[in-house]
């Protein structure tokens, strides 16, 4: 399925959900909302312990970092496994690879089938985010 955003819509994450481990300390789980706050764009955070996971959802128009996201995450020893993403991008093919811009990050599109370029709505799995690019899994087009 794909979702089209409208071509003057900016390139931004909309939703990360983090599968994350090792978050043992009370205090540490009460810490990370607020830290994951001060990035500028988060508008709300919520931790599920039971799943190990950490959803963010960002405000329009905002242009957060998935790194920075991964280093509040990681401040305090807590793991962060993989990301799922939903974002809206620049879709391109570039050579034999298909792109996909969240400004100011690019993402290399793994599982590409049946691909248009353009402005997209895409949702999908990054598991390395020390590659540059990052590699992503589409799960939803």
């Amino acid at each position: 399925m794909f979702l089209l955003v409208t071509a003057g819509a900016n390139a931004e994450l909309l939703v990360v959900q983090a599968r994350i481990e090792g978050i043992g300390c009370a205090s540490c789980l009460e810490s990370l909302p607020e830290r994951l706050k001060r990035i500028r764009g988060v508008e709300d955070v919520k931790i599920d312990p039971q799943k190990s996971t950490v959803e963010v959802r960002l405000a329009p128009g905002n242009r957060a970092r998935l790194a920075a996201i991964r280093d509040q995450i990681q401040q305090d020893g807590t793991k962060a496994l993989e990301f799922t993403l939903d974002a809206s991008g620049e879709l391109a093919k570039e050579g034999d690879e298909w792109v996909f811009r969240v400004e100011p990050q690019v993402f290399t599109v793994k599982a590409a089938r049946g691909l248009t370029p353009g402005v997209k709505r895409l949702g999908g799995v990054v598991r390395q985010t020390a590659a540059n690019p990052m590699i992503i899994e589409l799960t939803s087009q």
